[in-house]
């Protein structure tokens, strides 16, 4: 077993952005087997199926830490929490935009108007976000991908962030599968608000070396941008409102100063030794 394992990890070093690819894809392909399921099939309505896909969801993200430690990109101070403050402090910026989408929402009530969400529900809702979103995404692609591009190209500074937009694009693209149930302007500004969000992130975790601080912004941004609705307006995704031709501006307007934090942040990035190439 162990002879295996240093094969992969000489082919994940020598090939690094083809693996970096292709756990993506897996790993995609392994949470759409469920996740669609549970979105097109109706049992959301239930509340049955989020808990089903958040346990999936943390199954995933063990074997994704399993990997981390098998390929040799587990870092001690991956799931500590003493980084963990500096990270959140340095994302203010995703938590203003949080919260300013937070209250547009309470500006724009539905048709139907609010409703009073049943207290389990809204105890799924609000774990949904922090384990699919933070837990599971940011194991994949700031935990693995991110770090696979890096030990090939983060030996200069230079390295490190064309390490980072690779990954971010690679988050991006995979937003693209929501195709399968959204329509195609809502599926893009999904993925343009994934790349500034990857990007973000991918920063966040540079700077406070801790994948605490990004699983925690990126299940904030998700629960008060979007997901709490599911539980005040109706029960399933189906309660996210699609985006608009009126809407892109506003994405933009979202985008850019998420893209500008993260630019500023890596700033101060300074690239690490042992890094193979």
């Amino acid at each position: 077993m162990g002879q295996i394992w240093q094969r992969i990890n000489s082919f994940v070093r020598t090939r690094a952005v083809f693996s970096a690819f292709l756990l993506t894809a897996i790993f995609i392909l392994l949470t759409t087997a469920v996740g669609l399921p549970v979105i097109r099939g109706g049992i959301v309505d239930k509340a049955i199926g989020m808990p089903i896909y958040i346990a999936y969801q943390i199954v995933l993200a063990a074997i994704g830490i399993y990997l981390m430690k098998k390929l040799q990109l587990l870092d001690p101070g991956d799931f500590s929490f003493k980084n963990a403050g500096k990270g959140f402090a340095l994302g203010w910026v995703m938590l203003l935009l949080a919260a300013l989408l937070f209250v547009s929402g309470l500006t724009s009530p539905p048709d139907g108007g609010f409703i009073t969400p049943d207290p389990l529900f809204l105890i799924i809702v609000i774990l949904y976000p922090f384990i699919v979103s933070g837990l599971f995404e940011e194991v994949v692609f700031r935990g693995i991908v991110l770090k696979i591009l890096l030990k090939k190209m983060g030996g200069t500074k230079k390295g490190s962030i064309n390490a980072l937009i690779v990954s971010a694009l690679f988050f991006a693209v995979v937003h693209s599968v929501h195709l399968l149930w959204d329509t195609p302007l809502t599926v893009f500004s999904d993925v343009v608000i994934a790349a500034a969000g990857g990007i973000f992130f991918g920063a966040i975790y540079l700077r406070a070396k801790t994948l605490i601080a990004p699983i925690l912004l990126h299940g904030f941004f998700n629960l008060f941008a979007s997901m709490i609705w599911w539980a005040f307006t109706a029960k399933g995704p189906e309660s996210v409102a699609e985006t608009t031709p009126d809407d892109l501006a506003a994405v933009g307007i979202a985008v850019l100063p998420l893209l500008i934090a993260a630019f500023v942040l890596l700033r101060k990035v300074r690239p690490e030794a042992g890094y193979y190439s």
